[in-house]
């Protein structure tokens, strides 16, 4: 189940992020969680979905990478924008597919599913990974790059619930691990979270600064940080986990 500002998402928002892939202040920490996905996937030609899609950045970047990519998504607007977008951002026909599906009822055959700011709008977390897993081969991985703690009490996300009518919720790598585990993956491992590490480095401005664990990071002296780092990532972090190759 999915609430109705989800399927009316691009009514609501207009073509925010569609004229180009990466046209908005964020742009350096969408082109980090883009790369430290791309890091922990198996390699190509492997079979892609990535759930909850939006306009289908993400999609088209794994499709040149070689990858055969899916996009899915519930808003229909946003899928008719990720059907035409790559012809628009590198002047090439859309080589990805796409598709409009809910979480709870996503297509078969993949060897990766990826939800990239996408699962913490599930109703039902352990529903969608359930899909997930049933969505994936044997020996498959799921792969979360999602808000951790906090991200569901901030004045924005519960702003976003009210007046569109959709669901943000904190997302940590703990609470993916156990629901995963519910549904049937095991081998979890969690990464830090790139946003973190870019914040920390690189970033001072944007939506980074609202970031307190990020905050806390730049707090303490390295190599104290990475100990912190390695510490936050279940607050913050990238869940891996495998659909099991025998049953």
């Amino acid at each position: 189940m999915y609430k109705t500002g989800e399927a009316n998402w691009a009514d609501k928002v207009g073509a925010i992020n569609r004229r180009t892939p990466f046209g908005d202040a964020n742009a350096g920490v969408l082109l980090a969680e883009m790369g430290a996905i791309l890091s922990l996937m198996p390699p190509p030609p492997a079979k892609v979905l990535d759930a909850g899609c939006a306009c289908g950045r993400l999609t088209h970047f794994l499709q040149m990478q070689g990858y055969q990519a899916t996009g899915a998504d519930v808003c229909a607007g946003e899928i008719e924008w990720a059907r035409t977008n790559p012809a628009r951002w590198s002047g090439q026909e859309s080589a990805p597919e796409f598709m409009v599906c809910d979480f709870d009822h996503l297509p078969s055959g993949f060897d990766v599913v990826i939800f990239a700011d996408a699962l913490h709008h599930s109703v039902n977390r352990k529903n969608t990974l359930q899909s997930a897993f049933a969505a994936l081969n044997a020996g498959g991985i799921l792969i979360a790059c999602e808000p951790g703690v906090g991200h569901g009490w901030t004045k924005v996300s519960r702003e976003w619930s009210r007046s569109m009518n959709v669901t943000e919720r904190s997302c940590p790598p703990f609470s993916v691990v156990w629901s995963g585990w519910q549904a049937g993956f095991r081998n979890p491992k969690v990464y830090a979270h790139p946003t973190t590490a870019f914040g920390a480095a690189y970033s001072r401005g944007g939506h980074i600064r609202e970031n307190r664990i990020m905050a806390l990071f730049r707090s303490v002296p390295t190599p104290l940080s990475w100990i912190v780092l390695s510490v936050l990532k279940w607050a913050h972090g990238i869940t891996v986990m495998q659909k099991p190759i025998h049953p």
